[in-house]
């Protein structure tokens, strides 16, 4: 039962670390994005980077809400009945793998969070920009 419940949260856990490596992908997906002055309509609606920066934004939601309930099994996990002297030691080096994992797995979720926030930034800058310089083409034919 305790190893089943072990395998589970581990799986969990590695499967949150490869959504949050997704998650990073699509933020340099977002960074990459450029366009041509004109290209892009002036209201914003269907725009990809809008629609990217939702997805994202979601799926970082969603995946800290996931790392909050599994540091919370982690800690319920480590803190249950104590097994036999032999099994005690697995045991604590199972709970210790585990914490290392949560915290390298929060780190990397403040980070991919923190670095999603200033693309959304740089892009919401550069997409100013564009528009002023499209409306500023606009005017200058007519």
């Amino acid at each position: 039962m305790i190893r089943l419940q072990l395998q589970s949260l581990s799986s969990r856990l590695d499967a949150l670390a490869e959504e949050l490596r997704t998650a990073l992908q699509l933020s340099n997906r977002l960074a990459q994005l450029s366009f041509q002055p004109g290209s892009i309509p002036l209201e914003g609606e269907g725009d990809v980077r809008t629609e990217l920066s939702a997805d994202i934004h979601e799926r970082l939601k969603r995946q800290e809400e996931d790392f909050e309930l599994l540091k919370q099994e982690v800690a319920d996990y480590a803190g249950a009945a104590r097994p036999s002297q032999r099994r005690e030691n697995e045991r604590t080096l199972e709970k210790s793998r585990l914490h290392i994992q949560v915290a390298r797995l929060g780190e990397d979720l403040k980070q991919y969070v923190e670095t999603f926030c200033i693309r959304i930034l740089l892009l919401t800058y550069t997409f100013k920009s564009s528009i002023r310089i499209s409306k500023s083409t606009i005017n200058l034919q007519t």
